[in-house]
């Protein structure tokens, strides 16, 4: 392969790795409630659909109005703005409302609904943390790991000096 190819490969090998890297950390932060792929309209503009909230568990004392909350609603998890708090200490209800929408939230946010604030969201990178997207990804990376394997196994079998014949 000449070099020129072979550079190009690796950058773009490396690219998958790392890509394929930030979705399996999302995918396991799933299992503790701290990554959440966003679905829906609610939040546009800010937030759209295929984005990625990262989201940091807190106490509910420490929300302010215009915080980005996640809070459970059944087996739901919904991603608003707060816009109204009411009472004090954990003790505290929240109303949120979608930035997309006309009208709050019917449910009340207390302190058990609460799941976290949004800390960061990513752009585009949600849509691969679901499925069949996270098995299409690891599939491309196992293929890309056998490719650079073989290769290498390859290159080093042409690098290698030729034996040398004995004539006796």
């Amino acid at each position: 392969m000449p070099s020129g190819h072979g550079r190009a490969y690796s950058i773009i090998f490396d690219a998958v790795v790392v890509f394929a890297l930030v979705v399996l950390l999302a995918n396991f932060g799933n299992y503790f409630s701290v990554v959440f792929p966003v679905d829906g309209i609610s939040m546009r503009p800010t937030i759209v659909s295929g984005d990625l909230a990262i989201v940091e568990p807190v106490n509910i004392s420490t929300i302010h109005v215009g915080d980005i909350v996640v809070y459970k609603d059944g087996f739901i998890d919904v991603i608003h703005r707060v816009v109204r708090i009411q009472g004090s200490g954990a003790s505290e209800v929240l109303t949120v409302k979608g930035d997309n929408n006309p009208i709050p939230d019917a449910v009340p946010v207390t302190s058990d609904l609460l799941v976290g604030k949004v800390v960061v969201v990513i752009l585009y990178i949600g849509t691969f943390v679901e499925q069949p997207y996270n098995y299409v990804l690891a599939f491309v990376l196992i293929c890309m790991l056998a490719v650079d394997f073989f290769e290498s196994e390859r290159s080093s079998e042409e690098a290698a000096p030729p034996k040398l014949q004995s004539s006796a």
